[in-house]
């Protein structure tokens, strides 16, 4: 299956989502070439699974990278001479719905990658805790 939006012929994205065992799973597969950096393609995959249970509903998502189009390789690495990243990311998050016009959640992330480029092999990580509230008026 072709992702329509995809610019080119390099480029392809799958995405499926199943309800199975009362558990909402989805999945995403991708490559990408990048027009702009010759030397930046290469695969992506996310899984993610919701579980609700009475008002709440426990998240948890996976991501991991080999393309370097991102803005955190952008952040560490000089895009134009990157010859090998690798990144994987972890969520778990958990709702709580008081009602049906609003949500309150919480999301943990941890992201570790590395990167190798014009001034060497480098690693990074860092994580991330959001509180939020959703109000649908």
């Amino acid at each position: 299956m072709r992702d329509l939006f995809a610019s080119s012929l390099d480029a392809y994205r799958v995405v499926g989502g199943v309800k199975l065992a009362g558990v909402h799973w989805g999945a995403l597969v991708q490559h990408v070439k990048s027009d702009k950096y010759e030397n930046l393609d290469g695969n992506s995959y996310m899984l993610s699974a919701a579980l609700p249970f009475d008002q709440y509903q426990v998240k948890v998502q996976y991501l991991y990278d080999r393309a370097g189009l991102g803005k955190v390789t952008s952040n560490v690495a000089d895009k134009k001479s990157v010859t090998d990243t690798s990144s994987y990311l972890l969520s778990l998050g958990l709702d709580y719905m008081p009602s049906k016009a609003t949500t309150i959640g919480v999301i943990a992330s941890y992201l570790n990658g590395d990167v190798t480029d014009k001034n060497g092999y480098r690693d990074y990580d860092d994580n991330q805790f959001t509180v939020y509230l959703k109000q649908l008026f």
